[in-house]
This record gives structure tokens, C-alpha cells and sequence, in this order.
């Protein structure tokens, strides 16, 4: 048998393997997260020797958590609306246009994915510690806008290279204006990009801490960094209930994300049929 042979061999098992482990891992934590979150005890204990709902409905009271959660979904869905706002015309100029400072511009727009998170939010706080944005909801809008753009940019500039052109050009040739291409052919048919480019900055912005812990106040505390100061104070089973609960959110917007491609994917499939 030759080494070719050989590899090809042992390279299925090894697939199985790699994959089967690999998913154990992702798996894994959800199977000890979740039956905590139910845990009747007072503490956490794995396996729970108990079940029950207790902690659920202290967290329903609990004005801390909710108004940690509340803050995070506040301002970073208001971040995801301005990544979106900020990554959607960069990628049409740097997918569209050609000019001499498109590179530049593009690893400009696409280092906050590179230089550490720590690192950006020490230059935050240092650039806002002379302001009255040091605690203030604004400088987490600010601070989540600058890590999720780039994830709009990147995302968006894979699907304008996908994009097919030739319903727009069939558009202008008909007589429509740039600008109502744009709005009645381009961005419907870019709908479950925009959809993917808005998610990735809401999960980035919601699921942060690092910039929570330079520029949380009394009056802006967003839910990882209440989290944490859980997590250093004391350990109980609500941490539990609030990883299930961003389980949640993120399983929801992702359900989302998929109605949204399966509504933009509706007219594509009408017209091919008529075709």
C-alpha cells in the first residue's frame, strides 16, 4: 500500500474523530449549564439534587440582573443598527469602486478584528476619561460600534462579491434610477447578508466585558460585567439562568436570521420557476 493510499485510509476515521470530538466540546457546557440553571440547590452542584424553577423567578425579581440585561440589549442592538450603518456603505465603496487608497482604507476599517480588545478599550478610556462618557451608556454605543463594524464590513464585502449583478443591470436598463435599484432590487436581494452582518455586531456589542470593565458606572452596567462581578463575589446558580438566557437570545436571532433568508429566498425561487 502505498503512503498515498495509507492517508487516504486513516483520513475518513480521523474526520469522524476530530469532528465527533470537537462537538463533544461545543456540546459539553450546554449539558452542565442548563441543568444548573434548574438546580433547587443553594449553591452550585453537579449533578443538581434537586430541580426547580427558584432561581428563574429570583432573577425575575432581581432589578440588578434585569436592568443589566435590559442595558445590554438596549445598546447593542442600537450598535448592531450603527455597525450596520457605518459597514454597509464601506463595503459597497470598497466592493464597487476602485481608488488608490482602498487597501488602506480596508485594513483601517477591519483592525479592531486584530489589535486585542483590551488594548482599544485602555485607548477608550484614556481618550473619554477627560469627557462626562466614562459610565455613560453612550461610550458602550461607542465602544460596541467599534468592534462590530468591522464584522459588518468583512460580511458584507463576502456577499457583494456573490452578488450577481445582472438583475441590476436589467433594472437601470429598464429605466430605474441608481438609487431605486438600490433600494427596490439590491438590498432585498442582500437581505440575509445585512441580516448576518447586523447579528454578528449584536452578538460582539451583547456578549462583551472587557470594555465593561473601563467604562462601567453605576448608571451603565451591561450584563457580562454584572456577570463577572457575580462570578467574583459569589457563585450561584442565577449565573446558570443567565447563560441559559443568552442561550436563548442567541438561538433566537438565529431563528431569526433564518426567516429572514427563507422571506428573501421566496421571490428568488418564484422567479426562477416562472424562468
Amino acid at each position: 500500500m502505498s503512503l498515498h493510499e495509507a492517508l487516504t485510509a486513516v483520513r475518513r476515521p480521523l474526520l469522524y474523530v476530530s469532528s465527533g470530538v470537537t462537538l463533544l466540546l461545543l456540546v459539553l457546557p450546554f449539558a452542565v449549564v442548563i441543568p444548573l440553571a434548574f438546580s433547587d440547590a443553594p449553591y452550585l452542584t453537579f449533578p443538581p439534587p434537586s430541580y426547580s424553577l427558584r432561581w428563574f423567578s429570583s432573577l425575575l425579581r432581581n432589578t440588578q440582573w434585569l436592568d443589566a440585561l435590559s442595558f445590554s440589549l438596549k445598546w447593542a442592538g442600537l450598535s448592531a443598527f450603527l455597525s450596520v450603518a457605518i459597514g454597509v456603505p464601506a463595503a459597497f465603496a470598497l466592493v464597487r469602486y476602485r481608488f488608490s487608497a482602498r487597501v488602506p482604507v480596508y485594513l483601517l476599517l477591519i483592525s479592531p478584528l486584530i489589535v486585542p480588545h483590551v488594548v482599544i478599550a485602555v485607548s477608550l478610556f484614556f481618550a473619554l476619561a477627560g469627557s462626562s462618557l466614562i459610565g455613560n451608556p453612550l461610550a458602550f454605543a461607542l465602544s460596541y460600534t467599534i468592534i462590530g463594524a468591522p464584522y459588518t464590513v468583512v460580511v458584507m464585502i463576502a456577499g457583494l462579491k456573490r452578488f450577481n449583478r445582472t438583475l441590476e443591470l436589467a433594472a437601470a436598463s429598464l429605466g430605474s434610477s441608481p438609487l431605486a435599484t438600490l433600494r427596490t432590487v439590491t438590498l432585498p436581494l442582500l437581505l440575509p447578508t445585512l441580516a448576518s452582518a447586523a447579528l454578528f455586531a449584536f452578538i460582539v456589542g451583547f456578549d462583551d466585558v472587557v470594555f465593561g470593565l473601563f467604562l462601567s458606572g453605576p448608571t451603565a452596567t451591561p450584563l457580562p460585567m454584572r456577570m463577572w462581578d457575580n462570578i467574583r463575589l459569589e457563585i450561584s446558580p442565577q449565573i446558570a439562568v443567565i447563560a441559559v438566557l443568552f442561550i436563548v437570545v442567541l438561538a433566537l436571532l438565529m431563528l431569526l436570521r433564518l426567516f429572514v433568508a427563507a422571506v428573501a429566498q421566496g421571490p428568488r425561487a418564484q422567479e426562477s420557476l416562472h424562468h
